[in-house]
């Protein structure tokens, strides 16, 4: 199933806020998440070909 982009924003915060509050799912790095990860606040959501790997 393809990814269906609803909106963009280039705040980290404001996307880890919107996905939070119930909004939907987000594509972030995952250094940016992970005390909200550890706190629960949000979870990975597995995905084929996830992890993606920059050189």
């Amino acid at each position: 199933m393809p990814l269906c982009i609803g909106s963009e924003m280039s705040s980290n915060e404001a996307i880890k806020q919107m996905c939070a509050a119930g909004f939907g799912a987000a594509f972030l790095s995952l250094h940016t998440c992970g005390l909200e990860l550890q706190a629960g606040m949000l979870v990975l959501i597995p995905k084929a070909g996830n992890p993606l790997q920059r050189e």
